[in-house]
């Protein structure tokens, strides 16, 4: 083996700390999960939703969605 494909097989890793600034904590003191962002006081907030409500928003829109893909012979017309 020559000397440049020993150097191509070593590699350092550099450690070094590293102190978070600002409100990047994402689990507090007491081990539990931040939500961030933080879900306003507004019912209308989608944060605020139910599994299900959830669910509804995904599905419709999947299923439009899955109008503009489908063949022309298939979307609805007058």
């Amino acid at each position: 083996m020559d000397s440049a494909s020993q150097d191509e097989k070593h590699i350092e890793i550099e450690h070094r700390e590293v102190k978070a600034t600002g409100n990047a904590l994402l689990v507090s003191r007491d081990g539990e999960v931040r939500r961030l962002p933080i879900p306003s006081s507004n019912p209308n907030d989608p944060l605020n939703f139910t599994k299900w409500e959830k669910f509804g928003v995904i599905l419709s829109c999947c299923w439009f969605c899955m109008l503009q893909v489908l063949p022309p012979q298939f979307h609805l017309t007058n």
